[in-house]
């Protein structure tokens, strides 16, 4: 049953570790989306080049505050189960200790 678990949660810490991998692809949305659309909407706008900077400024930092939010949830899961993982293996090492 132990060795159960152990596996379960290793598989969960699997998927969260892939899940920092797959950020990669979220990282281009998040920084290339409102870059972009700040780049378009100074240019729809007509608007001179030292405007254009001042709607990315907004953008820059709006796509950094949704990268640590995102990075922050997946570190937990993983300090999470890698703590589960960790009462598991001390519990089947020393069992009479519960």
């Amino acid at each position: 049953m132990e060795e159960e678990n152990k596996k379960i949660l290793e598989e969960k810490r699997e998927v969260a570790r892939k899940k920092i991998y797959s950020l990669a692809f979220e990282i281009f949305i998040i920084f290339g989306l409102p870059a972009a659309l700040a780049l378009v909407l100074g240019k729809m706008l007509d608007l001179s080049r030292g405007s254009q900077l001042a709607l990315l400024l907004p953008a820059f930092v709006l796509s950094w505050v949704a990268f640590f939010h995102k990075f922050k949830k997946i570190s937990g899961e993983i300090k999470e189960l890698n703590q589960k993982i960790k009462e598991n293996k001390s519990d089947e090492f020393f069992p009479d200790q519960k």
